[in-house]
């Protein structure tokens, strides 16, 4: 009999089941299967903010990433999704409680570890992917109240001509781009990097950015400037960065003073996880018992 829910278990937490539920979702997907997942273990860590609005835990929007989806709260809302999910995609890959087990009419794949190693119970193992894309909380940034949508300091961000480092700031949402001044006084405002310095510290001249942003550091913001060779001439600069150090949510949590969230894997990586859950020996068995 064809099956369209997988689901990934184990006896205890711990034992990799984000990982290989993750892995085995991008794997499908790459094969042209529409996969949606559901995420029912313990929920734990700060929230990530889902686009049409709402949360979910950090664990959800890794296997959400991993079909290809953004985060939803549906995918964390509990066996009778599934229903619901299947009049929109093929399959379902579950991450189920530890201790529990898979409903009649599905797959289950039961982990276990061994050393370094996942086990699976229907046969065959693999060696814990690396590195590890469910990171511990740092503990130097615990005493910081979590990051929010809308909440903390008013962000401005100078929409740069020649701006090069666009993708650093993809966390910041809610962010204000600036090609001109704005009314009102920002908490921080970001100058990024740029591939023609000179001409682009001509265009700030002109549109009267340059006067802004001095205004802005006299009235308390911080001027943070990321990649810039030579920032002297931009007044009220209080923090320089090399370009890509605001991806690590370290250094934008304190930059905030508020706890962000690590952010999830890039495409490269969870093309990675695909192939790993790939090599499980008993992966092209599971394929063939699907819908």
């Amino acid at each position: 009999m064809a099956v369209r829910v997988v689901a990934v278990t184990s006896e205890r937490a711990g034992e990799g089941k984000t990982h290989f539920a993750g892995g085995v979702a991008r794997w499908l997907k790459t094969r042209g299967h529409h996969v949606a997942p559901l995420h029912l273990s313990a929920r734990s860590g700060d929230p990530v903010e889902c686009p049409g609005g709402g949360s979910v835990t950090r664990a959800a929007a890794l296997l959400a990433e991993s079909c290809g989806l953004a985060a939803a709260p549906e995918f964390e809302s509990g066996w009778q999704a599934v229903e619901s999910l299947l009049r929109e995609h093929d399959l379902v890959v579950v991450e189920a409680p530890a201790g529990s087990a898979a409903p009649p009419g599905s797959i289950e794949l039961r982990l276990r570890s061994r050393g370094r190693r996942i086990e699976v119970a229907t046969g065959g193992s693999l060696p814990y992917f690396e590195p590890d894309l469910m990171p511990a909380p740092d503990p130097d940034l615990e005493s910081l109240p979590p990051w929010r949508f809308g909440a903390g300091p008013r962000l401005g961000v100078i929409s740069l001509p020649h701006i090069s480092n666009f993708g650093e700031y993809r966390a910041f949402r809610g962010a204000e781009w600036l090609a001109s001044p704005a009314v009102g006084r920002f908490g921080i405002v970001f100058v990024p990097g740029c591939s023609n310095e000179p001409s682009d510290l001509a265009w700030m001249r002109e549109t009267g950015l340059l006067d802004w942003l001095a205004g802005q550091a006299q009235s308390g913001a911080r001027i943070v400037v990321s990649g810039w060779g030579d920032a002297s001439a931009l007044a009220g600069v209080k923090t320089q960065l090399a370009e890509g150090e605001l991806l690590d949510y370290r250094i934008a949590s304190r930059l905030l003073g508020l706890r962000m969230p690590a952010p999830l894997p890039a495409e490269e990586l969870l093309e990675r996880l695909g192939e790993w859950a790939g090599e499980w020996p008993g992966m092209e068995e599971l394929a063939g018992s699907l819908y």
